[in-house]
């Protein structure tokens, strides 16, 4: 199953494109309302729309069957990978220098692999490869999106109280737990769509 070249493979099917960014739902509004944090707003930020191409990215390549179809898959998988290195590299990206390091490394990878798939067709174990990657990425770039929102909630909290002294873990867990179930609703909500 060799792949066509780069730049002359086509995108798969717009019907198959992840649906345009909506509003939040009313829990996720009334959540972010009530925090008073900007909570939604980080939430639909630009590492959860990336995690969120990652992902779909590595359900094109699972789902792949055919020839065009992988061809369709890995181009589309590089384009996502193209725009992350893009985006990592910019000097305004606030990813520690190790993580950007790593990211662009994953990227060459990728880049690498794709282009010569031309020459070459993939073994399945470098698409699951691909797959596997992207979805270890998904996962991390979420998990540290949670993890800025909680440490955020958990200041402003702490910060409402009058900045009390010894009860950091009460304002942690009252944090996570808000954090949580916000990202809980967000997705109960996208897969509703």
């Amino acid at each position: 199953m060799a792949a066509t070249k780069a730049n002359t493979v086509k995108k798969p099917a717009a019907s198959a494109k992840p649906a345009a960014k909506k509003t939040a739902s009313p829990a996720r509004r009334s959540a972010s309302a009530s925090t008073g944090s900007g909570l939604q707003e980080v939430c639909n930020s630009m590492a959860e729309q990336q995690a969120a191409a990652l992902a779909q990215a590595a359900v094109w390549l699972d789902q792949a069957s055919t020839g065009s179809e992988l061809g369709s898959a890995l181009q589309h998988n590089l384009d996502v990978w193209v725009a992350i290195r893009t985006m990592t590299e910019s000097p305004s990206s606030a990813l520690p220098s190790d993580t950007r390091g790593n990211l662009i490394q994953l990227a060459d990878y990728v880049a690498a692999s794709t282009l010569n798939s031309a020459k070459k067709a993939l073994t399945k174990e470098q698409i699951r490869s691909f797959i596997n990657i992207n979805l270890q990425i998904s996962e991390g770039l979420l998990e540290g999106q949670a993890n800025k929102m909680i440490r955020e909630e958990a200041y402003r909290l702490w910060e409402s109280a009058g900045r009390p002294t010894g009860d950091d873990q009460n304002f942690w867990f009252q944090a996570e737990s808000t954090v949580r179930k916000l990202m809980g609703e967000g997705k109960k909500s996208a897969r509703k769509s």
